[in-house]
């Protein structure tokens, strides 16, 4: 690997890697990214034209594809976003067909289009920064890339274009917005699907109200909506026939678990960190036989005692507030880690005899990597050494209180 990264170059002289040998196809990595490079010389890459596979050129003053990269006949990997190009050279773009599967590209300087991604038929993975300016997206925006493209990340894309559904074999969709304040974001009133989609990420768009995803990706099994101001899940938005597996809806405005998630059958893991719930009711995780992980988030104030009764397959469990251990959590028998986040130091309970409902629960097995807290005036009952874990206490210091 040559990490050229970060530095002021300004211009890839001849023969520049020459002295760099590989026997291996594709093995030889260069990273040229976040310079001032203006021109790639020709024979730049002389020497290493069947071995560099991986080639970073993003965040630079290109104006036009490197000639270059036409005597490269194993390249795989390549990233050129954040340059200075308008357009895209159809005989530069239509030899890197030849072995380009992952190309990240931004678009902020193109007035249209670029048609000559048709050429890259071998691509599996693509990032495509600057849409905004672009929309809308021509129908054929991805003509060439039906059968091939497996993963798309997209950025400032509004709203979802037709074009879309005709990645047939698509496998991974990412939708984020970094241009200015949230928008909202939506999906045209298509009836076309995404029939091989099986992870969906929505992150920093406009989604008080999750819509009905699986009316357009009906196979999702892994589907996170970070930062998108969500308040909302209706229940017609999660069929109960869905094979949902992976929920994460972390950095929302979520005040309670949406009635709509029982619907999940499926779900096996499921965050939600970062909303303001505060208190996990006794049917609030109803019909989640099948869940095992569980990110509460750090607000938590009240736990009833038969909250997991519908989720009693639970094996690692997050949370945090003012709650300490409730006694819900000793009914989780096969708990395998438990993660208290954000506990005060000066928590009113933890590692004190008021835990004593806990005397007896065998947590030999069960992971919690949290120290007792260090209060300030220990108060009465407190009878544990500093520095002793929250595990060490249950299993040998509550017996003496």
């Amino acid at each position: 690997m040559i990490n050229l990264y970060n530095n002021f170059i300004a211009f890839v002289p001849p023969n520049a890697f020459a002295a760099i040998q590989s026997a291996h196809p594709t093995s030889v990595q260069i990273y040229l990214d976040s310079n001032l490079i203006e021109h790639v010389d020709p024979d730049a890459f002389s020497g290493i034209e069947d071995t560099l596979g991986y080639l970073d050129l993003s965040g630079n003053r290109l104006t036009t594809l490197p000639s270059a990269l036409v005597k490269l006949t194993n390249l795989d990997s390549l990233f050129i976003y954040d340059n200075l190009f308008k357009t895209f050279d159809a005989s530069i773009m239509s030899h890197l067909g030849q072995s380009i599967t992952d190309l990240e590209f931004s678009l902020d300087n193109f007035t249209t289009w670029p048609q000559e991604l048709q050429y890259l038929q071998k691509l599996k993975s693509t990032y495509i920064y600057g849409l905004e300016h672009l929309i809308p997206i021509p129908p054929n925006a991805f003509q060439g890339l039906e059968s091939t493209l497996k993963q798309l990340y997209v950025d400032d894309l509004y709203p979802v274009p037709e074009s879309l559904f005709s990645l047939r074999n698509l496998e991974y969709l990412s939708f984020s917005w970094y241009t200015g304040e949230h928008r909202y974001f939506e999906f045209g009133n298509y009836t076309k699907t995404l029939p091989s989609l099986t992870t969906l990420y929505f992150n920093r768009l406009y989604l008080p109200t999750l819509p009905d995803v699986f009316r357009y990706f009906p196979t999702i099994e892994h589907l996170y909506v970070y930062d998108a101001e969500l308040v909302d899940i209706p229940e017609n938005t999660m069929p109960i026939n869905s094979n949902l597996k992976v929920l994460s809806l972390t950095g929302n405005n979520l005040t309670s678990i949406p009635r709509a998630l029982s619907n999940l059958h499926s779900l096996r893991e499921l965050d939600l960190s970062g909303n303001r719930i505060f208190a996990l009711g006794s049917s609030d995780l109803k019909s989640m036989d099948n869940l095992r992980k569980l990110n509460l988030g750090s607000m938590l104030t009240r736990i009833d005692d038969t909250a997991f009764m519908h989720a009693p397959n639970i094996e690692e469990l997050s949370y945090g507030g003012p709650i300490g251990i409730p006694r819900a959590v000793m009914t989780l028998l096969n708990l395998k880690h438990l993660d208290l986040i954000y506990i005060n130091e000066n928590h009113p309970t933890l590692c004190t005899c008021q835990m004593n409902y806990l005397k007896g629960w065998d947590v030999t097995n069960i992971t919690i990597p949290y120290l007792c807290p260090v209060y300030q005036g220990q108060p009465a009952g407190y009878n544990t050494e500093q520095g002793r874990s929250v595990q060490e206490y249950i299993l040998h210091d509550l017996i003496k209180c």
